[in-house]
């Protein structure tokens, strides 16, 4: 039989709540290996240029010279074409201090995604020439990892509209971090895709189907598969859950972390470790997203209490001719990529009901046709939430779960 550690969450959740049922009552870009094509770009000084993501990534510190007292201004488009802003609209920002030329520049870029690379236009020009008369350089933003490709390459003639060219930056390797706010405890592997994956693709996979379905789906969660080595040291992490990592007893390719607390207080699971080329690494991962309230509705209504070991969940009869409802409120903000699941039944079982919701829509139901499907007796329900994040800095994938359980009878 595998171990915890191999088996999907749900799985394990699932296995759990059956059990407690039965009981009696740094730098982010560095653009030395960018390329600028154009050849009158004589005043910037390319290896010069470095972007570090501040904070939580939706902000970045533009640090770079010039060969000659001069004046800036900025300008930033996602990598990915479907994402804002983009090549044709890209976000201008003016560099500070316009009227005062140096060679020497730290300017500050805000609104940005931590789940999204850049590219950055820099046009730069000597008063009393013209911001029509800029030489420019289109850098391609890359995390700060020798696993990333970074090919990209830059061109323009000072209108503001930096052009990049290449494909989206891709991941060769990725570190996934799987946090289970209820079971006090986490899961963290490396897994190297069979192909290069870039962040477009990565959100694509991580985007689930809404609906429900007979049957639990054979694996709800991508990126499962750990390579041998995890690639990463002294692992702990603070903030809102406070553990040092250990390797699985099972599975020495992932690592563990358990807590004794949750801080609630805090809005960020901060995670530190050491890179395999011994760079401190800081990921911070927020917001945490929290179920407040969860109720279920058929011919009543009742609430999901929080999970307790040592209590069963009471028994909520439902009528099988309406539709089974469910509605939450959740605590702080949700990301675009946050499902709330309904799972009725063990994975097992033939017969289960499976369903996703978009977490910020409050609330969904399930079909009295899947309802009347299920064998008379007593089912396991579980409400899930599922918070994903994707930190493009350093090539992390994270999610938060957070779940209620119960039990209804048809």
């Amino acid at each position: 039989m595998p171990s915890c550690a191999a088996l999907q969450p749900t799985c394990r959740r699932v296995a759990l709540i059956l059990c407690l049922i039965l009981m009696a009552p740094g730098c982010f870009l560095m653009t030395k290996s960018s390329s600028h094509r154009s050849a009158a770009s004589t005043l910037i000084v390319a290896n010069s240029v470095f972007i570090d993501r501040l904070g939580a990534g939706d902000s970045a510190r533009v640090q770079f010279k010039t060969t000659t007292n001069a004046v800036c201004e900025l300008a930033f488009y996602a990598q990915d074409a479907k994402s804002s802003p983009t090549q044709d609209q890209p976000t201008v920002v003016p560099c500070s201090n316009q009227t005062q030329a140096r060679t020497d520049f730290v300017e500050k870029l805000s609104g940005l995604r931590a789940d999204t690379l850049y590219y950055l236009t820099i046009s730069a020009w000597v008063p009393p020439a013209t911001k029509a008369q800029a030489e420019r350089l289109t850098v391609r933003e890359t995390p700060d990892n020798p696993a990333i490709v970074n090919n990209g390459s830059g061109s323009g003639n000072g209108s503001g509209n930096g052009s990049g060219t290449g494909s989206a930056t891709a991941f060769k390797e990725l570190l996934v971090a799987r946090l289970d706010i209820p079971l006090m405890s986490a899961e963290v592997h490396r897994h190297v895709p069979a192909n290069p994956v870039d962040a477009p693709t990565i959100k694509a996979n991580l985007t689930r189907k809404l609906g429900c379905q007979q049957g639990f789906p054979p694996n709800d969660a991508p990126f499962r598969d750990a390579a041998t080595d995890v690639g990463i040291k002294n692992l702990v992490s603070r903030d809102f859950a406070a553990a040092t990592a250990q390797p699985s007893p099972d599975h020495p390719e992932r690592l563990q972390l358990s807590y004794t607390a949750i801080n609630n207080g805090m809005n960020q699971w901060s995670l530190l470790y050491k890179a395999s080329n011994s760079r401190d690494i800081l990921v911070p991962v927020q917001p945490m997203s929290q179920i407040v309230n969860v109720e279920m509705e058929s011919a009543n209504i009742t609430n999901f209490d929080p999970p307790q070991l040592a209590k069963a969940a009471d028994l909520f009869k439902i009528d099988a001719t309406k539709p089974l409802k469910f509605s939450w409120t959740t605590g702080n903000n949700l990301l675009d990529l946050s499902y709330m699941t309904v799972q009725i039944g063990r994975p097992d079982y033939d017969k289960s009901i499976y369903c996703v919701f978009a977490a910020n829509k409050g609330g969904g139901s399930v079909d009295p046709a899947l309802l009347q499907n299920l064998d008379d007796g007593d089912q396991v329900v579980m409400v899930e939430l599922a918070s994903n994040q994707l930190w493009v800095k350093d090539g992390w994938i994270l999610t938060v779960y957070d779940w209620r359980s119960g039990r209804i009878e048809k």
